[in-house]
């Protein structure tokens, strides 16, 4: 099978994984707080516990499928087995609004968590796909562009099918809403993970430029410390972003383009994959990393003065939001596919590990968030203004804690690659 198939195969199949996580990323907050009816404290509360929950699975399975996945078809395999179980929970998960008040909650928690372990044993396997479809760094870069390309795509959808309901739906029907939306989304998450696994079984192995390293030495570990120490600051501050922004959709005025403001942030990731997708064979993966935490600082101090502008201003925002943000997890994931090709026998486990550091850093903000907007009369537009503060604190954080470990690892690089040249 060509290596065109085989890639197109991973877009598909990360595109359909997406449309999970970022349904997760973006409205589950919401759907707990104005469809389950759960107290903004208590949905953080809860919401802080499955990522927990789901932190934990991605160590164990890390662990675990250690000892099976060791290749592409394996990894490929066992993706497929956690999609299923994923999509099931995910589904039950959109049926628990149909409850009433006291079942629906506990119906809603058991689902979530149920989701969260799916979800792991989906997610893991095809992280780990990254390390063993591309033979060297600039096609882990690429690949990780066309990851977000699709990841994208994604977003878009979510948008698209979601924006209508939170900005109009009456409460009573916005159960109704997202269970169709749940039953359209799952067939597609399932069957592009079915269409992974099968182009993988067909797959010829490919070979790795990187040399294999032990687990463990010196060198291996050091090649995961940008990664790891990237992931733990991203997914601590923007979700501050991501998950405020169904609250902003929702309750902003209607004249403002808001409704749009989501979609606008899918089209940016889509259309940034292009300039990355170009610097990802014209530089080194810190130097792009460090372009991208730089211009995610800039767009967040932009948003931050010009977001309450509405309209065009507010749309352009948003898909500048959209391209510096993926383009910095772009990096980030590329990163770590590169130090995790040169540890083969040991690639789920490094995953395993990245997201179990972003799961737990999810979970500390997700308790943020409550408190947050415990704190913000969020219905109100009167407090858009403050609203908007507290979702560009999330990349302003977010780029200056990357600028910094660029740096620091941009010069430990340099310093490495001038001892092996004397």
């Amino acid at each position: 099978m060509s290596q065109k198939v085989m890639l197109t195969a991973y877009a598909l199949a990360h595109f359909g994984k997406s449309l999970l996580w970022h349904s997760s990323t973006l409205v589950f907050a919401f759907y707990l707080t104005e469809v389950i009816g759960l107290p903004p404290r208590q949905m953080g509360r809860v919401l802080a516990a499955s990522l927990v929950v789901n932190a934990v699975c991605d160590l164990g399975f890390g662990w675990i499928l250690g000892r099976w996945v060791r290749d592409l078809r394996s990894a490929a395999r066992a993706q497929a087995l956690g999609a299923g179980l994923a999509c099931l929970s995910f589904m039950a998960f959109a049926a628990a609004g149909a409850a009433s008040t006291g079942a629906g909650e506990a119906a809603a928690i058991a689902a979530l968590i149920a989701f969260r372990i799916g979800y792991s044993l989906l997610d893991v396997p095809q992280n780990t796909v990254l390390a063993f479809i591309a033979p060297d760094d600039t096609g882990r870069t690429k690949m990780a562009t066309l990851r977000y390309a699709s990841a994208g795509f994604a977003l878009l959808i979510v948008a698209l099918s979601l924006a209508p309901w939170l900005a109009h739906s009456a409460p009573a029907a916005r159960a109704v809403h997202f269970f169709i939306f749940a039953a359209c989304l799952t067939p597609i998450t399932l069957v592009t993970a079915l269409i992974l696994w099968a182009a993988a079984a067909r797959s010829r192995p490919l070979a790795v430029s990187a040399q294999p390293l032990a687990d463990g030495s010196p060198e291996a570990v050091r090649g995961m410390w940008l990664p790891l120490a990237s992931i733990l600051v991203y997914s601590s501050c923007m979700p501050l972003f991501t998950k405020l922004e169904a609250y902003f959709v929702a309750y902003s005025p209607a004249q403002s383009g808001a409704e749009l403001f989501m979609a606008s942030v899918a089209i940016g990731q889509i259309a940034a994959q292009l300039v990355w997708f170009r610097l990802a064979g014209q530089t080194d993966l810190v130097a792009l990393y460090r372009y991208a935490a730089v211009g995610l600082g800039l767009l967040a101090i932009a948003f931050a003065s010009l977001a309450a502008l509405g309209g065009a201003v507010l749309l352009g925002l948003a898909a500048l939001y959209g391209g510096a943000s993926s383009g910095l997890l772009a990096s980030i994931w590329a990163l770590l596919a590169r130090a995790a090709a040169a540890m083969p026998t040991k690639a789920t486990l490094w995953f395993g590990r990245f997201t179990f550091c972003s799961k737990i850093a999810q979970a500390s903000s997700a308790l943020v968030l409550g408190e947050a907007l415990s704190a913000l009369n969020y219905t109100e537009a009167s407090q858009q203004g403050l609203l908007i503060l507290v979702m560009a604190l999330g990349p302003a954080l977010t780029a200056a804690a990357c600028s910094a470990l660029g740096a620091f690892f941009y010069r430990e690089h340099r310093l490495a690659r001038a001892a092996v040249s004397m």
